[in-house]
């Protein structure tokens, strides 16, 4: 499953793409390795958080932290 960073994933969908258990992705969440938005009973994980969770060293650096 292709992962767009701008796309929006239920907790279901997310657990689908990182092939893991629902109990895993809420632990991740709560330990704050992904941000996810709780919307009434359910949580909403930006495509571009488990992008960063799956590959950390990929994601760009700010040139201003390199100094």
């Amino acid at each position: 499953m292709k992962v767009s960073p701008n796309e929006i994933y239920t907790l279901a969908e997310t657990q689908a793409i990182l092939k893991v258990s629902r109990s895993t992705v809420l632990r991740l969440i709560k330990k704050g390795r992904i941000k996810g938005a709780k919307l009434g009973r359910q949580y909403r994980i930006v495509g571009q958080e488990i992008l960063d969770l799956v590959s950390p060293g990929t994601e760009q650096k700010d040139p201003k932290m390199s100094k």
